[in-house]
C-alpha cells in the first residue's frame, strides 16, 4: 500500500508539473492568430514582436520564417541575413518563398553588400520573382553609382508595372535622378507630385524641391517650401537663412532682416555671407548703424575661420 501512494503522489506531481509548464508556454496557435490579425490591421510593427515569440518556440518552422519576414519588410525593417539565407537554401528556385531574394538583396544592400545585392535582384528578375522592391533596390544601387538613366528607369518601371504612382517615395527617387541628369523640370514634376502624395511631405522632400526652385528662379515656391519647414520646426537655421535670402532677391528686406536675425542667433558660426546680406538688408531699410554692426560681425566671423 505504502509503494503504490508513492507512486500515485509521484504520479500526481508530475501531472501538477505538466499543467504548470502548459501554462506558461503561450499557445502558438492562438499568438499567430493574433499576429496576423495586427498586421491586417496595418500594426505590422506590434505583430513582429509576437512572431519573434513565436519563432523563439518554432526555430525550424521555415514557414514561419518567412511569414515573420513579410511581416517585417512591412514594418520597414529588414530580415535578418542568417534567416534569410536559410530559406534562400531551402528553396533556391523561389517557388514556396517567392520574394525571398528581393528580401535578401534589401538587406544586403543595408548592411552595404551592394554587390550581392545587385545580384539577388538580378536573379529574383531571372526568375520571374519581380516585385516593387527588386525596383527599389536597383533604383538605390545603381544610384549610388552613378547610373541615373538606370534608376530613373527603375522608379517607371515600378510605377507602371506594380502600380505604385500614388506613393510618394517612388517620385522622390525619380527626382533625384532625374537632377543628377540635369532634368530640372522634369526633377521639379516629380518632387511636385512626392510632395502632394505625403500625407506629411518629408523634409527631404520640401528641401529638395525648395533648393531646385531656387535655382530654376521660382523664389515664391521656394520661399512657400522654406516657410512650411520653419513652420514643421521653429528653429531651423537652414531654412530661416535661406529663406532670408531670398526675400533680399525680391525686396522684401523687412522679412529678410527677420530671418537672418534670426538665423544668426541661432547659429553665430555661420557663413561670413550671411551677416553681410543682413547689412545689406539694413542698408536698404536705411539703418546704417545696424548695418555698421553686422559688417562688424561678418569681419569676426572671418577672423575665427
Amino acid at each position: 500500500m505504502k509503494g503504490q501512494n508513492i507512486v500515485k503522489l509521484t504520479s500526481l506531481i508530475l501531472a501538477l508539473s505538466c499543467c504548470r509548464v502548459s501554462a506558461q508556454v503561450p499557445d502558438t496557435t492562438k499568438m499567430l492568430s493574433l499576429a496576423r490579425k495586427l498586421d491586417s490591421q496595418g500594426r505590422p510593427s506590434d505583430a513582429v514582436k509576437l512572431y519573434d515569440r513565436i519563432l523563439s518556440q518554432n526555430m525550424n518552422s521555415i514557414p514561419l520564417l518567412y511569414e515573420s519576414i513579410e511581416v517585417k519588410e512591412r514594418a520597414h525593417r529588414h530580415g535578418n541575413l542568417e534567416d534569410l539565407n536559410r530559406i534562400v537554401a531551402s528553396d533556391p528556385q523561389a517557388k514556396k518563398y517567392p520574394s525571398v531574394y528581393n528580401f535578401r538583396a534589401a538587406a544586403l544592400l543595408s548592411d552595404n553588400q551592394e554587390d550581392a545585392a545587385l545580384k539577388d535582384c538580378l536573379t529574383s528578375r531571372k526568375l520571374g520573382r519581380d516585385t516593387g522592391l527588386t525596383s527599389f533596390v536597383l533604383c538605390r544601387i545603381y544610384q549610388s553609382r552613378g547610373e541615373h538613366e538606370k534608376a530613373a528607369h527603375e522608379m517607371d518601371f515600378a510605377m507602371k508595372q506594380y502600380k505604385l504612382a500614388n506613393l510618394a517615395y517612388p517620385h522622390t527617387l525619380k527626382a533625384l535622378n532625374l537632377e543628377a541628369l540635369k532634368k530640372d523640370k522634369e526633377a521639379l514634376d516629380e518632387w511636385n507630385i512626392a510632395c502632394k502624395l505625403a500625407t506629411k511631405p518629408e523634409e527631404g522632400d520640401l528641401t529638395n524641391r525648395a533648393r531646385l526652385c531656387e535655382r530654376l528662379g521660382k523664389y515664391p515656391q521656394a520661399i512657400a517650401d522654406y516657410t512650411s519647414l520653419i513652420t514643421l520646426n521653429a528653429d531651423n537655421e537652414f531654412a530661416l537663412e535661406k529663406r532670408g535670402r531670398l526675400y533680399f532677391k525680391i525686396g522684401k528686406y523687412k522679412e529678410c532682416v527677420a530671418d537672418l536675425s534670426k538665423s544668426l542667433k541661432l547659429d553665430e558660426d555661420a557663413a561670413p555671407s550671411t551677416a553681410e546680406l543682413l547689412a545689406a538688408a539694413y542698408e536698404k531699410l536705411g539703418m546704417k548703424k545696424e548695418a555698421a554692426q553686422e559688417l562688424a560681425r561678418a569681419k569676426k566671423i572671418r577672423a575665427r575661420m
